[in-house]
């Protein structure tokens, strides 16, 4: 998978935008930004449904609030902390 020079992937399904990436931008060969992404911002790389546990660097960062599809923005409209995700993530 050839992967955007605009994007770092953070496994777990996420990437960062290392610059600002255009909605139809190529993100991989077969991946386009659903969306505008702004520098430093979170990528779908995989599909995320609603209650999904979603990690950055294998650290749990929130919780879909809706389906995520592959290439979308992922912040505040679409990612919720949940309290119970509090003791999962441990001292930071």
């Amino acid at each position: 998978m050839s992967i955007s020079q605009k994007l770092m992937p953070l496994g777990d399904g996420l990437g960062t935008a290392l610059a600002r990436i255009e909605k139809g931008e190529p993100l991989t060969a077969d991946l386009k930004a659903v969306d505008r992404i702004l520098k430093g911002h979170k990528v779908a790389l995989q599909p995320f449904k609603t209650g999904d546990v979603i990690k950055k660097f294998q650290r749990p960062i929130g919780v879909a609030s809706a389906d995520i599809v592959p290439g979308q923005w992922v912040h505040d409209h679409n990612l919720a902390f949940d309290d119970s995700l509090a003791s999962a993530m441990g001292d930071i």
